[in-house]
């Protein structure tokens, strides 16, 4: 009973994902609710999962926000340690909950970002029209952008650069991810807190070359967000990824010499 239980939890969870994909948020926050309601695998992680969904709707009501609220108010309190350390998701998790309230209950685009952390968006280069749908809510929300003046605004730009450019990788134009992540990285020595945005996007940078296949470049573009971008969020995570990229490019440069 409990092998099957674990099955249902990995089912919600795939299906979050796909409805995120599909920007059909409803959706995803009913698998999401699922997963917070049933499953113990991360409170933290589950309970911030679902505010991110819900605030990416245009039409909460007042039942609404203070569901946002509880749960936000909820996801630090069941951090947990692990032979004595953080989880890293959960550590970068609660530090986006309490930019949540230091932003006067505002996130820039939650359940995005957390579909790049979670490597999701690799399936978009697969279906034209989901990128495309994406491409737009990145580009309605740097608009937004331009109306709100606060402290994190660089912060919250470096995102949307991020994320637009690891879109139209995704959507075979290698120019115009390139000039985004080189824009968001342009934004280190502004940004108050998301140093881990600059990591993400030279390792990007070096995905775009690689598909490209420049390999060299992509190899030297992955090896220096290793060397000089250090102690961010979720860099170990990174790192997994960076280990990974480097096997398969120093492959390919092999088969090709």
């Amino acid at each position: 009973q409990n092998v099957w239980t674990q099955f249902h939890h990995l089912s919600f969870w795939e299906l979050l994902w796909v409805n995120c994909l599909k920007l059909d948020w409803h959706e995803a926050r009913l698998y999401a609710s699922y997963l917070v309601e049933q499953s113990k695998w991360s409170r933290t992680i589950y309970s911030y999962q679902q505010a991110a969904i819900m605030l990416m709707n245009d039409d909460l009501d007042d039942t609404g926000r203070q569901t946002i609220e509880r749960l936000m108010k909820d996801a630090p309190k069941h951090k947990q340690r692990i032979a004595g350390k953080s989880l890293p998701m959960e550590k970068f998790i609660c530090k986006k909950v309490a930019r949540y309230f230091a932003q006067n209950h505002y996130l820039c685009l939650p359940a995005v970002e957390l579909m790049f952390v979670w490597n999701t968006f690799k399936v978009l280069g697969k279906n034209y029209r989901l990128s495309d749908s994406i491409f737009r809510l990145i580009e309605r929300q740097m608009k937004q952008l331009a109306h709100r003046n606060d402290t994190y605004e660089l912060d919250n730009q470096a995102l949307c650069l991020l994320l637009r450019g690891a879109c139209y990788r995704q959507m075979k134009q290698p120019f115009r991810a390139l000039q985004d992540l080189e824009a968001c990285m342009n934004l280190e020595s502004h940004v108050k807190e998301d140093t881990y945005l600059m990591a993400y996007a030279c390792v990007e940078s070096g995905l775009v070359h690689a598909d490209e296949q420049n390999y060299d470049l992509a190899i030297s573009t992955i090896e220096e967000a290793k060397k000089k971008y250090t102690g961010f969020s979720l860099q170990s995570r990174l790192h997994f990824r960076i280990h990974a990229a480097l096997m398969e490019l120093k492959e390919k440069l092999n088969a090709t010499t």
